[in-house]
């Protein structure tokens, strides 16, 4: 796992004087590990991804500006997440002041890629082994309360140790927390690590300065974040998934947005609302929905007991009988009926029929079902039913699908 940059540099800040030269908008990037660059000409070769480089050839970098920007470039376009000028320790013959030329700036300001430059009575070595110290504790750390979390979405209980790892880490036990989730329609997305998410998230909340945690779990993106607005969240889950989408194209990546709980060990509240929102958005074919924002699907989308929302479809079944036996039109003619607003003209005009012929369909159909659909008890409960025989067909085409 890789740490923010700025979270590295507050750590070790107190113990290592570094100060930062431009690019600290780039504070978002996330460091893997940090390499010290004794500018071998195997150093593409070397360097990964999220790799902090140390270069101790200060003096020639400043009295070349051309070959500097060259320099900073080369690692920008290699995915370095910052480089730090080691000037020496004081009191030696190291230069004691660096100049970095202005285009070099400009260059580390713009595509935010992270200068800063050290100096003490610490060598290269003590420095690099710092940060990897902390980058060590850090791992550690992430895996201890990703478990944590994982954990309190099926059981909300955390025993003191467990507590104190998640308020060490930023995640106190009362405060107000919001989960997000992310699928995509074809259920595989989530289930490998990406580092672009990592990579995209870091920055979007680094932006804003909110505090959050994304993870995997059972094949969904989760993010939990510590809020208490759910429509500034709603928001910010929009944005994501749209961004997303551009990112890896792919049209079929949704989000449901949970409730505000109060607590972190309620967040499994908060997870079975995000994942009902999440089938809602499936089920109207749109990226992002709030679960506050379902309405009556909050009770369809809440349940996961398919048998006692067929229960609800039962008073459909006489007319769904006689239609599959006469292959006429009435659930259809009915549902029309319904959605119409009760209007005989309307109906007859969407399914292209006569008037008479609908009000001989409208007979029959109470005729079949033994009360009157008009009456407004009765009628409720036929659009009841026509909703969760609609959401229940969606589930049978998904399983269908997979």
């Amino acid at each position: 796992m890789e740490l923010m940059f700025n979270s590295l540099y507050r750590s070790v800040k107190d113990r290592i004087p570094l100060v930062p030269i431009a690019g600290t908008d780039g504070f978002y990037r996330l460091v893997r590990w940090v390499q010290l660059d004794d500018h071998s000409p195997n150093l593409h070769h070397l360097l990964r991804s999220g790799d902090l480089v140390i270069t101790a050839d200060c003096a020639d970098l400043a009295a070349n500006p051309k070959r500097f920007l060259k320099y900073v470039r080369h690692l920008s376009e290699l995915g370095a997440s910052g480089l730090i000028l080691y000037v020496g320790i004081s009191g030696t013959d190291a230069c004691e002041d660096i100049f970095v030329d202005e285009e070099v700036i400009r260059y580390c300001d713009q595509f935010q890629f992270p200068l800063l430059s050290v100096r003490g009575n610490l060598h290269v070595a003590d420095i690099t082994r710092e940060m990897c110290s902390v980058l060590f504790e850090f791992d550690h750390n992430y895996d201890m309360i990703n478990e944590i979390i994982c954990g309190l979405l099926y059981e909300p209980h955390v025993n003191a140790r467990s507590a104190e790892h998640l308020t060490h880490f930023g995640f106190p036990i009362r405060a107000d927390y919001i989960i997000l989730v992310y699928r995509d329609d074809d259920r595989n997305f989530f289930r490998a690590s990406d580092d672009r998410n990592y990579k995209y998230l870091n920055r979007f909340f680094y932006t804003l300065g909110e505090k959050f945690f994304y993870f995997r779990e059972a094949g969904y993106g989760i993010i939990l974040i510590q809020h208490s607005d759910e429509r500034k969240v709603t928001s910010y889950a929009g944005d994501i998934v749209r961004n997303l989408v551009k990112i890896h194209g792919n049209e079929t990546l949704r989000c449901g947005v949970g409730t505000c709980v109060h607590s972190i060990t309620d967040i499994r509240q908060s997870f079975r609302n995000a994942r009902a929102a999440l089938s809602y958005a499936k089920f109207k074919k749109t990226d992002c929905v709030s679960f506050q924002d379902i309405g009556f699907y909050k009770m369809l989308f809440s349940s996961e007991d398919q048998e006692i929302l067929k229960e609800y479809t039962l008073c459909l079944k006489p007319i769904i009988d006689y239609d599959r036996k006469h292959n006429s039109d009435l659930v259809r003619t009915l549902a029309v009926y319904l959605k119409s607003g009760k209007s005989i003209q309307k109906v007859a005009a969407e399914l292209a029929c006569h008037r008479n012929t609908i009000n001989y369909r409208m007979k029959r159909i109470e005729e079949l079902l033994y009360f009157d659909i008009d009456e407004y008890e009765n009628a409720f409960i036929l659009e009841l039913a026509f909703r969760v025989l609609e959401y229940l067909d969606q589930l049978k085409l998904e399983d269908l699908h997979h």
